[in-house]
């Protein structure tokens, strides 16, 4: 009898939860029927809490690895992020004209000896000979000149050595401090110089990572006003962890070390410093993460993430007043152990609260669609004149469709439509109304052959002459009142084109809306493809994280939001296929099904 009457079928909300949660609700009863639902009594106690700040990652230090001399890369001896130790050689830059430049250097210093060494020769023997009087004190002046003048001239020569060996040593560049090689941006072959804009590369010390955060102000007056100081904070704050951006928790803990001197004036906000070892030196300069913080909280009030449900983005408890589960809004924050929420506001010490609310929530909701069902089914009772009563249907997976619809629509069949058929009408009486009007302009009489003169009734005239008379004023009539004759035919000619203009708008709405209702169907067909594909895709999401869980790697509250996911998925698709049957209901009816 359902099928009978496709125009008054169930909301398609109503029908997708109650198709989807009837069998639940029947093995959950079933569970439950040898008692009540689970409650606890709420009680502070302390608990470990953990706050996240978003952090940045830095090594030790992180030095530019710049050319000092000009020339041509000829060997890269390091790899690109390879571990480097300080004063090894990374790249070599073409040697050839600065040992060339140093044998210069060299030839000029052993010239410049030489020269000394004759300047003061000279010197030595012309104070010999002043000694005897030959050579004059103006003699020996310049020979000093001339040896001091060689002894500079051999400096020089030597602070040019000197410098030629610094050039020549600055052809290999070495790395100025322990780390790894960032990227290198030359090759063998390319021209560098002291005003190359990228350097060589980035030597990072990654030995140690440093996580930088932000407190507010306001957190840290807090702080330093709880242990009297901020070097007895500091030395109280605990061991923190480090939560990379894949999500995944860094294996060491780190320590906040170091506190900057001066608050952000634009932000409001403190920049502290962790460190952490980095043996592996996954902590990478320029890296990002999450700061995770603990800290205790006393005379808290925790409560099984499973004891609450989620409508709209708020939580929800169940609270037992006078023997009743009362719905309440709580404000929560999870702990890190993935199973249970802190209550920060809606409960206090003493209250009685459903341990298993989102199960009590999904029975109460499903009560209220059977409520929806039974009234429906009440409703189509007295509809077909019979007892209300339960009416026997198939599930949705029973019903059939067609698999394809016609991919046009004849016009024809657009007449078995009511208002098509009206308008048809319409315009059939306007027709005959001008045709009335355009007879209008003769007179009635009729001329017979074989019944002589007989008038607009068809009967005979005993007295032709004085009809005759008679008729002259009907002949002439309508030359009177043509007028009049011809305004009436105007309107009926253009009341017959309203009908006609009618009659076509008509048609178009028809055809609207049946095209408007193949297009649903096409629509929300491949909508439903795509609802299967996707619930196929959440349904391994769930036992993956189910599996995920059982290894330690994800909480019970990853669970429910997956589950949750798949749930939703399924009432979207359920809603969904039901609109796609009220869709060829819509078509059948748009296409003036059921109409005589």
């Amino acid at each position: 009898m359902f099928k009978k009457l496709p125009r008054l079928p169930l909301p398609a909300c109503v029908c997708a939860c109650f198709l989807l949660l009837v069998q639940s609700c029947k093995e959950k009863k079933h569970e439950t029927s040898s008692g009540g639902y689970k409650t606890l009594v709420v009680s502070p106690g302390r608990c470990v809490m953990e706050k996240e700040y978003s952090a940045t990652l830095k090594g030790v230090q992180s030095v530019e690895v710049r050319p000092q001399v000009s020339g041509t890369i000829t060997e890269i001896r390091v790899g690109e992020g390879e571990r480097v130790r300080r004063g090894e050689v990374m790249f070599v830059i073409d040697q050839a004209p600065y040992r060339a430049a140093l044998q210069t250097a060299e030839a000029a210093v052993a010239s410049a000896v030489a020269a000394e060494a004759n300047a003061r020769l000279t010197l030595k023997s012309k104070e010999q000979l002043h000694a005897e009087g030959v050579v004059s004190d103006f003699d020996v002046a310049q020979a000093r000149n001339d040896l001091a003048s060689a002894e500079a001239a051999r400096d020089e020569a030597k602070a040019a050595l000197a410098s030629a060996r610094n050039d020549l040593s600055y052809t290999e560049v070495k790395s100025p401090v322990d780390g790894v090689a960032g990227m290198m941006p030359y090759r063998v072959g390319a021209l560098v110089s002291l005003s190359v804009e990228e350097p060589l590369t980035v030597v990072s010390d990654n030995s140690r990572g440093y996580a930088y955060f932000s407190v507010t102000e306001a957190e840290m007056q807090r702080l330093i006003a709880d242990h009297g100081s901020l070097e007895r904070a500091m030395s109280t704050l605990p061991k923190v962890g480090l939560r990379m951006s894949d999500g995944t928790e860094y294996e060491g803990q780190g320590t906040v070390d170091a506190i900057s001197g001066n608050v952000d004036s634009e932000k409001g906000s403190v920049t502290l410093r962790a460190t952490f070892r980095n043996p592996s030196t996954l902590l990478r300069n320029g890296g990002s993460g999450t700061l995770v913080v603990p800290f205790e909280r006393d005379s808290a009030i925790v409560i099984p993430q499973e004891a609450t449900y989620e409508i709209q983005d708020k939580k929800f408890v169940y609270r037992v007043v006078d023997g009743k589960a009362k719905s309440t809004e709580v404000a929560v924050e999870p702990l890190n152990d993935g199973k249970d929420y802190v209550v920060t506001a809606g409960l206090k010490a003493g209250d009685v609260i459903v341990a298993e609310a989102s199960k009590l929530a999904a029975e109460a909701k499903l009560e209220s669609l059977l409520q929806q069902a039974f009234e429906l089914e009440n409703s189509l009772s007295a509809l077909v004149g019979r007892a209300p009563g339960p009416i026997a249907r198939s599930d949705i997976d029973s019903q059939r469709l067609p698999d394809a619809l016609a991919g046009g629509v004849d016009i024809a069949t657009l007449a078995a439509r009511p208002d098509v058929r009206q308008a048809e009408a319409r315009l059939k009486q306007a027709f005959y109304s001008t045709n009335k009007a355009r007879a209008d302009f003769y007179p009635t009489v009729t001329l017979s052959g074989s019944a002589g003169w007989t008038n607009s009734g068809g009967a005979a005239i005993a007295n032709p002459g004085a009809w005759l008379l008679q008729a002259v004023g009907s002949l002439v009539q309508p030359l009177f009142s043509q007028g009049r004759l011809k305004a009436g035919l105007q309107v009926a000619k253009a009341q017959q084109e309203e009908a006609v203009v009618a009659f076509r708008q008509s048609l178009l709405d028809a055809g609207t809306e049946v095209n408007n209702a193949m297009a649903a169907w096409q629509t929300l067909n491949r909508k439903v493809e795509l609802q299967e594909r996707q619930i196929g895709a959440l349904r391994q999401a769930v036992s993956d994280t189910e599996a995920t869980m059982r290894h330690g790697s994800a909480n019970y509250l990853q669970v429910v939001v997956a589950r949750q996911s798949l749930l939703q998925a399924q009432l979207d698709a359920l809603a969904d296929r039901y609109s796609r049957m009220e869709s060829v209901v819509t078509l059948y009816k748009a296409l003036g099904g059921g109409c005589r």
